[in-house]
């Protein structure tokens, strides 16, 4: 299965393109790029299913093969990954005496069999990385043991599908860049410490010189991808990821640019309840439901869930940005992140399956000022003061006068704001949002006690407006 899956390449991803597409076409076009589609996860046994005449005849993308085989492919495609420093060569063999094996074994001093016509010599005096394949002869992949001594260069499926201008061989300057040389010529030889660092390439997809990676990234790199026993969908897992990071690679080699964060913009007025869409992803029919999750300054204002109404991700499901709380006047912004159920079992994160969030909400006209304000047991009874409970911001301005609230709360059928300095509010209102946006308290300023020489304010409420741990918004208007 892992060979059919290997050689599918780009019909692949075009069959699980098709099926992202009639299940959400307005769900990819805002995490796709108007250059060119992106790839849909998949399922590889749903693939291999669905495969027909007509995907056949579907084009190629212009930016096929246009990418060297990515780091993890290399790593994946070869028997041995060994560390080594070169001894020797004659016609069309290389001798390497062996420091490090990271991924299998084999001997001490080891030979491979390549061209030796034309190579570029530049780093022949420094340590390397080579990524090895046993020769046919010798056995089948995997197989190599602590006395194989003989190998080839690998040849992953992406160095067969290259399509662009670099030649054939083995070094960084090639379309199979299976030797990786250290980054500096006097290094550690000999030792194991994970600092020392290899170039990976000549040029990143895009454009950065001489990419290099840490021994001790590359040993992590290497650990990830050994099957965990006992994991179900593990290989499975790796394999999406290859796939999924060759078809980015591509990308950005032919574009010569990173694949772009895509942004969603949205709006909502100030004060709206908890759970108030931002955006809503279509139907989907999965046999998992996915990971949704947001990051960023703002993101604990709101949240994602998934929406079904049988608990049945098979027979369709979708899922919902909303609004964790009313929130107050101004610009929110935020990372939202999912992970696809192929990923899940290697536990790969993609960083290209996000999305940018942009949130602006309105105040109404005329309001003053608008705060969070999430209550707690203060010296001014239930509310806030100091570091006690929270109302943020506090600073506002009225008039031409900048002040701040240093105080809100409830105690003994009376509720107090202090303001500093202090700034008449006279024929305004203070309005208590709460969770589903009514207003559970409206407060008139003319009808408060006001007392400009201590900053507060005072009105009289009877019963207890609100509890230690709410989460409401205040309104001036």
């Amino acid at each position: 299965m892992k060979t059919v899956i290997r050689e599918m390449g780009w019909l692949a991803l075009v069959v699980g393109l098709l099926i992202g597409v009639a299940a959400c076409a307005s769900d990819l076009e805002t995490l796709v790029s108007d250059v060119t589609p992106s790839p849909s996860t998949r399922d590889s046994e749903t693939v291999t299913a669905h495969i027909t005449p007509t995907i056949h005849a579907l084009p190629q993308p212009p930016f096929y093969g246009a990418g060297t085989p990515s780091l993890d492919e290399r790593i994946y495609e070869s028997d041995i990954v060994v560390r080594v420093s070169l001894s020797s060569v004659t016609d069309d063999l290389l001798k390497f005496k062996a420091i490090e094996y990271l991924k299998g074994s084999g001997a001490s001093e080891i030979s491979v069999h390549a061209s030796t016509t034309g190579r570029n010599t530049s780093w022949d005096g420094r340590e390397a990385i080579l990524f090895l394949t046993l020769p046919k002869s010798q056995g089948t992949t995997g197989s190599s043991d602590s006395s194989s001594s003989q190998f080839i260069f690998t040849e992953s499926q992406a160095v067969k599908h290259y399509s662009g201008n670099l030649s054939d061989g083995y070094t960084i300057d090639t379309r199979n860049p299976a030797w990786l040389p250290a980054e500096s010529a006097s290094g550690t030889t000999g030792t194991s410490g994970g600092s020392q660092t290899f170039i990976t390439d000549t040029q990143s997809p895009t454009g950065a010189l001489s990419p290099v990676i840490s021994l001790t990234d590359l040993r992590s790199k290497i650990a990830w991808q050994e099957v965990k026993e006992g994991v179900a969908g593990y290989e499975d897992c790796i394999l999406a990821r290859l796939d999924h990071e060759q078809w980015f690679r591509n990308w950005e080699t032919h574009y010569g640019r990173a694949w772009p964060l895509h942004q969603f913009n949205a709006r909502v007025n100030s004060g709206t309840g908890k759970g108030a869409v931002i955006k809503a992803s279509g139907n989907y029919n999965l046999n998992k439901y996915w990971k949704e999750w947001l990051t960023g300054m703002d993101a604990e204002l709101f949240s994602t869930q998934v929406v079904d109404n049988d608990e049945k991700p098979g027979n369709g499901f979708s899922s919902n940005i909303t609004t964790a709380r009313p929130l107050i006047g101004g610009t929110y912004n935020y990372m939202f992140h999912r992970q696809w159920p192929e990923y899940m079992p290697c536990n790969f994160v993609s960083p290209r399956h996000r999305l940018a969030l942009i949130v602006t909400v309105t105040a109404p006209t005329g309001t003053v000022h608008e705060a969070f304000f999430d209550p707690a047991s203060t010296s001014l009874g239930v509310g806030f003061r100091g570091s006690q409970g929270t109302l943020s911001p506090a600073s506002f301005t009225h008039g031409d006068v900048s002040s701040s609230i240093v105080g809100l709360g409830w105690e003994n059928g009376k509720v107090m704001l202090a303001l500093s300095p202090y700034v008449s509010l006279a024929g305004k209102t203070l309005d208590f949002i709460e969770l589903d946006g009514t207003v559970g308290l409206s407060l008139r300023f003319d009808d408060g006690v006001s007392d400009g020489e201590s900053g507060t304010v005072v009105w009289k409420v009877d019963e207890r407006p609100w509890e230690s741990g709410d989460e409401l918004m205040i309104r001036i208007r």
